[in-house]
Formats: C-alpha cells, sequence, structure tokens
C-alpha cells in the first residue's frame, strides 16, 4: 500500500513523530504526555520510547522508522544545544519531508534553549523559553485547521482558553530542561569571542573571492566590525576592557597602544595583533588552513607575551559569524623557537 493510499484510508487521524536526541529523552518524554493529552485522536510515535508507538515488532529499525514517518502529517524535533547528535533527527525530518515523496509533512522545531538549529532553518520555530511561543504553537496545535495537512483542527469545540491552559503546563513542566546545564568554567588562557553581522558578512564575500588575504585598511575595516561579545577577566585586564558593549577589536587595540604609551613602554616592536587575527578570520570564512606567525604582543599586566589563536568559529542562524580567540602566554620575541 502506497503512503497516499494508507493516509486515505485513515484520514481522522492526527498522525505526530517526536524525534529527539537520546540526552533529551526526559524532556521528550513530558512534551509527549502534553501532547497526548490534549486529545485521544492523536496517534504519537517516540522512537524508542515503549511508553508510545514504535515500529512494528518484526521490523527491521529503519523500515520501522520510515513507515512511522510517512505515515506521520507532523514531524516535531526536540532541539537543545549544538554539542548533541542530531544526525539521526535530521535523517528523520528528512524522510519525513522529503520532497521528492511529494509529502506534504510539516516539520516543527521546539527548542529547549531558545537556539534555532542551523542544519533546519526553514520550519516552524517554537522557543521553549518564551511563554508566548509556546502558547502560540498549542493554539495553532489544537485549533488551526491544516496544522496537520489534509486534515481539519485536533480538538474541535475547544476554546483558545482551554489551548492557553495546556501551553502553561507545557511550559511550566519543560522549564526544568530549559536551563543550559550549569557548569565551572575555569579556562586555562585568557580569551574572548567576537562577532561579525550577517550585514558585513554579506559584504566579506566579496574579499573571500580574492587570492591572498586582505591588508592595511581592509584589514582594519574588518577588525572595526568585529565585536566583542564575550571577554574573561583576564583577557579585559589585558586589553583594559570593562565589558562596555559595542567594543570592536580594533577599540581593544587602540585602547591597548594608548595604555602602553601612558606607561613609557616601547611599542615600536609590538607586532599588529589585530591584523593577525582579521587574516586568520579570512583564513576561516575561505575555508583555508590555519597559519601562525608565532607574533607575541605585550599585555597590559604582569609583562606578559601573548600570542592569539582563533580555536573556534561558528555560524549562526542568521549567518553571521563567531569567533573563539585565545590568548596563549610565551616567551618574549626571540626565545620563541616554532617546532
Amino acid at each position: 500500500m502506497s503512503d497516499e493510499s494508507r493516509r486515505n484510508n485513515d484520514t481522522k487521524k492526527h498522525h505526530l513523530f517526536l524525534s529527539y536526541s537520546f540526552r533529551d529523552e526526559q524532556a521528550a518524554e513530558v512534551l509527549a504526555h502534553r501532547l497526548q493529552d490534549c486529545s485521544a485522536d492523536l496517534q504519537l510515535s517516540v522512537a524508542g520510547n515503549s511508553k508510545f508507538q514504535n515500529p512494528n515488532v518484526g521490523q527491521s529499525l529503519p523500515e520501522g522508522l520510515c513507515q512511522k514517518l510517512h505515515e506521520s502529517q507532523v514531524v516535531l524535533m526536540l532541539f537543545s544545544s549544538d554539542d548533541k547528535g542530531w544526525s539521526q533527527c535530521t535523517w528523520e525530518v528528512g524522510v519525513a519531508t522529503d520532497p521528492l515523496e511529494y509529502r506534504n509533512t510539516k516539520a516543527v522545531i521546539l527548542s529547549l534553549y531558545g537556539d534555532s538549529p542551523p542544519i533546519l532553518p526553514n520550519h516552524l520555530f517554537v522557543n521553549a523559553t518564551d511563554i508566548e511561543s509556546v502558547r502560540s504553537f498549542m493554539k495553532q496545535f489544537c485549533l488551526e485547521p491544516g496544522f496537520f495537512p489534509g486534515l481539519q483542527q485536533l480538538t474541535p469545540g475547544r476554546r483558545e482558553e482551554w489551548t492557553r491552559e495546556k501551553a502553561d503546563m507545557l511550559f511550566e513542566q519543560l522549564g526544568q530542561f530549559t536551563q543550559k546545564e550549569r557548569r565551572k568554567d575555569t579556562p586555562r588562557w585568557p580569551g574572548l569571542r567576537i562577532k561579525l553581522s550577517k550585514e558585513y558578512m554579506d559584504h566579506f564575500e566579496t574579499k573571500m573571492r580574492a587570492d591572498d588575504p586582505p591588508r592595511g585598511e581592509e584589514l582594519r575595516e574588518i577588525m572595526g566590525q568585529a565585536v566583542v561579545i564575550e571577554c574573561d577577566p583576564i583577557a579585559m585586564q589585558q586589553f583594559d576592557y570593562t565589558n562596555e558593549t559595542g567594543v570592536t577589536l580594533l577599540d581593544l587595540r587602540k585602547r591597548w597602544l594608548q595604555r602602553r604609551l601612558q606607561v613609557g613602554r616601547d611599542v615600536a616592536k609590538n607586532v599588529p595583533w589585530d591584523e593577525i587575527i582579521g587574516a586568520e578570520i579570512w583564513r576561516i570564512c575561505c575555508n583555508r588552513r590555519p597559519e601562525l606567525t608565532w607574533d607575541p604582543f605585550l599585555g597590559l599586566r604582569g609583562e606578559v607575551w601573548l600570542f592569539p589563536v582563533i580555536t573556534r568559529s561558528w555560524i549562526n542562524p542568521d549567518s553571521s559569524r563567531e569567533f573563539q580567540i585565545l590568548l596563549l602566554e610565551t616567551m618574549a620575541p626571540g626565545n620563541i623557537v616554532p617546532g
């Protein structure tokens, strides 16, 4: 029997498939119970959870999952953070919404921490940390004809006040999972994080097509756009930074130069570390291999020589980019022998 025939023979049933990372199993179970409580007509499949519908006994797991995904009009993905495995979830969403199969399946992303996954940017998004977002989702889920494609509303006769109560209960019960895990973070090296806006990244694409990294004024332009969004206390001391908003790497460079001159220190021997970072940003955006110059600069506290290294880069859902910079404490120039 084809997928469409199966659906036509069971048109009154509302099928939803819940996809999640195994690390979020408890949150997924709470979500499933709250959705199932809205209507006995809801056919809810939660792979790997025996309390809900699973692939039939005797079927291979891929075969059984595919059948459940093909039967579902809605696939709901519970998303938490990028550091958890999402390959299975994205496969499930992809199978359910494959345009080549001509399925009219809706995908919904419910984010526990409020972060939209960059892997699935074009689907209905629900922010579990925002009660109004949860209320809007529950209203559509229960009362909107066509939320389950091809079907009438899930709970005919119910009013918006009823869905609001259901949403508030879901929001309250998910609250235990919507706070990111607290852990003591003791950085081994001082560091900071910077961000380039989507608008600047659109402009930056022209520079990415060049064969050589930008120099001079072009590098200073990049540093004038790289806004500091996070800086640990040790790095603050080295740049005379007080956690203001809107400060760029170019601003930090100017402060650093001014403070070095105020204390009577020679700055001529110090390398333009902001330009080193700018050139490395260009290499990252162009997918070039990293290059280390081994040219440290002298910090503002403790006569410490520091060497900036970009250790990680993120592309955000809005196409802006962030970069993590560590400041490695090293020996004075002339004593460094690269391995």
